[in-house]
């Protein structure tokens, strides 16, 4: 059975690739939130400054592009990732939360929540019906 890491290196090897009509700041933006998509440290602040973006500028053109904020983007790719594991793994609820980038089980509760309707465990028990 693959471990969560093979899972979720699985999962960001499947994410699209920043489109090639985006302005070169945002595909740069995108690649960089796809590379660092799970670590629990990623700030939509320290990918500009990673990059050497502007604040406004690339924000704004980041929501032109994506039709939503980076924190936004970051979110739904790790609840996917996490609905993925919840489909695929037996792991803890908690272990998943961590993998896909929450230092914070409510967090990701209320993330995971707001974006599906459901919470991890009820999404999971839906799953097996």
């Amino acid at each position: 059975m693959p471990t969560l890491d093979e899972h979720l290196r699985t999962f960001r090897r499947s994410l699209p690739p920043p489109d090639p009509a985006w302005p070169p700041e945002v595909r740069a933006l995108v690649a960089y939130l796809h590379r660092h998509l799970f670590d629990p440290a990623l700030r939509a602040a320290t990918a500009r400054q990673a990059l050497g973006l502007r604040d406004h500028n690339v924000t704004s053109l980041f929501a032109a592009c994506l039709g939503c904020g980076i924190r936004a983007y970051v979110n739904r790719r790790r609840v996917e990732a996490a609905q993925v594991l919840l489909r695929q793994t037996p792991a803890a609820v908690t272990e998943i939360a961590l993998a896909v980038g929450y230092a914070s089980l409510s967090t990701f509760h209320r993330v995971f929540r707001r974006a599906t309707g459901l919470t991890p465990a009820a999404y999971r028990q839906a799953q097996k019906k």
